[in-house]
């Protein structure tokens, strides 16, 4: 796989995913850019902490995606980890808040539901109760 340029994380806990409130888009799961010469998984903690104030444990990937208009694609890899810690409120200025949302709640509540997240966090929700 290529190195991405973005991550994404989806923390599972008792059957439901860690959501961040980001300012200007909603509810998602912590995600955003590698900072050059950082690492992916050191970017999902960055992250994590940044949009959520809580850590994690082991990660593991569950693949990438190809995302962005023609001709500025980016590869971002999505991540999975079982359970959260709350280390306290969100350390980044674009956070408005954490929750966990069952699987049920997504269509309902997450900024830009499609078909293809629904896949994805089914799958991701599988692998992290593995």
């Amino acid at each position: 796989m290529p190195d991405p340029s973005y991550v994404l994380v989806f923390a599972w806990s008792s059957g439901q995913v860690l959501l961040s409130d980001i300012l200007g888009r909603g509810w998602c799961v912590p995600s955003g850019r590698v900072e050059p010469g950082e690492s992916a998984e050191i970017a999902v903690r960055r992250e994590l902490l940044e949009e959520s104030g809580c850590s994690v444990g082991q990660i593991m990937l569950a693949g990438e995606f190809v995302i962005g208009k023609p001709g500025e694609e980016t590869v971002a890899h999505a991540f999975v980890a079982q359970g959260w810690t709350e280390e306290g409120p969100p350390t980044g200025n674009d956070s408005q808040g954490r929750r966990a949302c069952a699987l049920d709640e997504l269509p309902t509540i997450y900024f830009e539901w499609n078909s293809l997240y629904e896949a994805v966090f089914a799958f991701t929700a599988r692998l992290a109760s593995e």
